[in-house]
């Protein structure tokens, strides 16, 4: 604790362990203040300097995402009968999901578990199916707190 009894957090690097302090942050969606920008922009510096790669995918990540998701929004109020924009729509829909999901099964996670399932039953099969849906898509006690636009 800090000695005016504000709780300091520690972020750290996963790539060189270098470790940043910060106050608790707002959730992500509400107005940042001057010092959140400050610590993300530390963090972003701290990329760019460090790690160039990841800076790069990061900027890559942003500039698609900048590019294409306020469309992607738009477009989910309408029906789509062009392939190409239909395409387009998935593989953007794909790339968000795939930089932004907690939960992941591997081959091996699922050849275990079905394993132990044996001898197989209708009502297994369908309790693993269910257990699985809701790690997947974050329900239930996989669930993460909802973020509001």
């Amino acid at each position: 604790m800090s000695s005016n009894g504000n709780l300091k957090y520690i972020t750290t690097c996963k790539l060189c362990g270098q470790r940043f302090a910060n106050k608790a942050l707002p959730i992500i969606g509400d107005n940042p203040d001057a010092s959140t920008r400050s610590f993300i922009h530390a963090l972003i510096l701290h990329l760019n300097r460090e790690h160039p790669q990841q800076f790069q995918a990061f900027t890559r990540a942003m500039v698609t995402l900048a590019n294409n998701f306020a469309g992607w929004l738009a477009l989910q109020n309408f029906e789509i009968t062009d392939p190409n924009l239909l395409k387009s729509q998935e593989e953007l829909r794909t790339f968000a999901h795939s930089i932004t999901r907690k939960n992941d099964l591997t081959d091996a996670e699922i050849t275990d578990k079905i394993v132990s399932l044996e001898p197989l039953t209708a009502e297994k099969v369908t309790a693993l199916c269910k257990e699985w849906r809701d790690f997947l898509t974050e329900q239930g006690r996989y669930q993460t707190p909802a973020v509001t636009v």
